[in-house]
């Protein structure tokens, strides 16, 4: 124990010494916090979940018990191995980082890369997508002229999605695997299959006024002729 400023320490450098261990234990606290919530972070942004910058996350954690219920609810729905409630709420954080393999597969429509790739676009055109069983996939959609990105969609395996779109000339590219690993990187974002199939892409094609079906396995008749890329140019 650190002697009271009105006694005197026998050993000035013990006293020294415990207040340093002291002052390691919590930066090692603090530092473990800030990783924790920031992960945590990570991965309620990567679900498509609309919530502030990083600096106001960390601030509600800390000082507004409502928000810190809302995040701890929305972590244990996506499956995150979070501990119990009276615990996170008291040390306004897990206390540990969850290892890398805990991960959560998203939900057909949810955007994973939702706080990586900038600004989402939208309109009146959509294109919907049917797939299979077999594979989950990401689809997204650059504009064709300068590959400014435009919008994206996660779709799981046997389910349907649709994006909506402006008017414009797209190219859509097709990033399709399983299990789910929110850790991979893929190109320029966090987030990928840890068995994936190599990237394809479709276009230009132009959307105006309109809409385009993607059946995203074989048909009988099928028109659509996917070409494969790097996933460097899809992300």
């Amino acid at each position: 124990m650190v002697s009271d400023e009105s006694e005197t320490p026998k050993q000035n450098i013990t006293s020294e010494r415990i207040e340093n261990t002291k002052s390691a234990d919590e930066m090692s606290r603090v530092e473990r916090r800030t990783k924790g919530n920031k992960w945590l972070y990570d991965q309620l942004a990567s679900a498509g979940y609309d919530i502030d910058d990083w600096d106001d996350f960390k601030n509600a954690l800390a000082n507004n018990p409502e928000d810190r219920r809302w995040v701890y609810d929305k972590a244990v729905e996506m499956g995150l191995e979070m501990g119990s409630w009276e615990a996170f709420d008291e040390c306004q954080t897990f206390d540990k980082r969850p290892q890398s393999n805990i991960t959560v597969r998203p939900l057909t429509g949810d955007k994973p890369y939702a706080s990586q790739l900038g600004r989402t676009w939208t309109g009146e055109n959509y294109m919907t997508f049917t797939t299979r069983g077999e594979v989950d996939y990401v689809v997204n959609v650059k504009r064709s002229s300068d590959q400014r990105y435009m919008n994206h969609v996660y779709i799981r395996g046997g389910e349907k999605a649709t994006l909506y779109l402006p008017d414009g000339t797209y190219d859509v590219y097709f990033y399709s695997g399983k299990n789910w690993d929110s850790q991979k990187r893929v190109g320029s974002v966090t987030g990928g299959f840890s068995k994936s199939r190599p990237v394809q892409k479709d276009g230009p094609v132009e959307l105006y006024s309109g809409y385009l079906e993607y059946t995203l396995y074989p048909v009988t008749n099928g028109n659509l002729r996917l070409e494969e890329t790097d996933v460097s140019d899809a992300f």
